[in-house]
């Protein structure tokens, strides 16, 4: 985690689609996985790879007002 060529990004907690969770459970996901890996890395994380590559808007949205970039 301390060297500059390498990144960390979010994926997740449960590796779910999330496109067939509800708007709760999407935001459960961005938020514990966000949390874990700060907690973790003692950095800011801010990067998302979003399982099986699928979102939506509102998935997009909610990640945002996670501090998702």
């Amino acid at each position: 985690a301390e060297s500059s060529l390498i990144s960390f990004g979010s994926h997740c907690v449960t590796h779910e689609n999330m496109l067939l969770l509800s708007k709760e459970e999407v935001a459960e996901e961005l938020a514990e996985s966000k949390r874990y890996l700060e907690q973790v890395l003692d950095k800011p994380v801010d990067t998302i790879a979003y399982p099986f590559g699928l979102y939506s808007r509102e998935i997009l949205d909610l990640a945002e007002q996670t501090g998702y970039k």
